[in-house]
């Protein structure tokens, strides 16, 4: 059996579809992963800048005040620190922040690495086609398994909805028959994905 063989256009097809949807999830998890590091400094910066003073007034207030008060702003501020690191906390930003971070460089990472493959003619390919399909395919549900669900609507998934509108599709459509869609308008309808994301 030669290379060629061992490569039809039903794989091809649907590695481009999963190639698809790993641009669209790297870029909607790379636009999370900001969204939340938008969130960290509102968190950080004050428990620096009340760090800071709890320091300097716990040495410097007892010299104007009595000890008694001077342990009241103190124990004041440490109780505002404890609230905003509780928070942070709470909403697991810094986990969150990792996780996007993460599963950005995974789908990108998958993405290009079928790109390269889909983009080789099929004797120049290192790899068994079903064997490659079933590799991408898990390492896809892997994943999405880690991924948390998605905040905007996922208004085109590959996998999942047919492309109704796609100039390639049969007219014969009684039959079940469709012309498979080419990889270069795929690769084009890459960008179209990306425009889709609303992180609100």
């Amino acid at each position: 059996m030669n290379g060629d063989s061992k490569w039809s256009e039903d794989i091809e097809n649907l590695l481009e579809k999963i190639r698809l949807n790993c641009v669209y999830r790297s870029e909607y998890h790379r636009k999370s992963f900001y969204h939340y590091k938008s969130y960290e400094k509102w968190f950080q910066l004050p428990l620096i800048i009340l760090s800071a003073c709890n320091s300097v007034l716990a040495v410097s207030l007892a010299g104007y005040t009595n000890q008694r008060t001077a342990s009241g702003v103190t124990c004041l501020i440490s109780l505002f620190s404890g609230i905003i690191s509780s928070v942070e906390l709470f909403l697991s930003i810094q986990d969150t922040m990792k996780l996007e971070l993460e599963l950005s460089k995974s789908f990108y990472t998958l993405s290009i690495n079928i790109y390269k493959t889909l983009h080789l003619s099929a004797h120049l390919r290192s790899s068994n086609g079903k064997e490659y399909l079933e590799k991408c395919f898990s390492q896809y549900n892997q994943l999405t398994e880690h991924s948390k669900l998605l905040k905007s609507k996922y208004k085109k998934d590959h996998l999942i909805v047919e492309n109704t509108d796609s100039p390639h599709k049969s007219d014969s459509s009684s039959t079940g028959s469709t012309t498979p869609i080419s990889l270069s308008e795929n690769h084009l309808a890459s960008n179209d994905l990306i425009d889709q994301l609303e992180i609100l």
